[in-house]
């Protein structure tokens, strides 16, 4: 195909005109319809109405936590509860 030819086929392309009425039919309706269900999705609105009590969990959980951590014994203590004070002088460097 030469480039008068290339041309003359994509002006042709170009003047012709396409029938979108079918596609243009009721557009807006399904657009706004779809819109409207993605928006009304029952789990995104029921996770966005649950978060602050997600959040309350997740610090009540942090702060139990880490009041037991306080609580939990010290290697020192632990090893002498079993016995492993050779383990626990390795690992520390401190004679127990």
């Amino acid at each position: 195909m030469n480039d008068d030819e290339l041309k003359n086929v994509f002006s042709n392309a170009r003047s012709e005109t396409r029938d979108t009425s079918r596609l243009q039919f009721g557009f807006e309706t399904r657009l706004q319809a779809r819109l409207r269900a993605e928006r009304e999705a029952p789990w995104f609105g029921a996770a966005w109405k649950l978060c602050p009590y997600f959040a309350a969990i997740t610090v009540a959980a942090g702060l139990w936590y880490g009041r037991e951590l306080s609580k939990a014994p010290s290697l020192e203590q632990a090893a002498l509860a079993t016995d492993d004070f050779e383990m626990v002088e390795d690992l520390t460097g401190e004679e127990i």
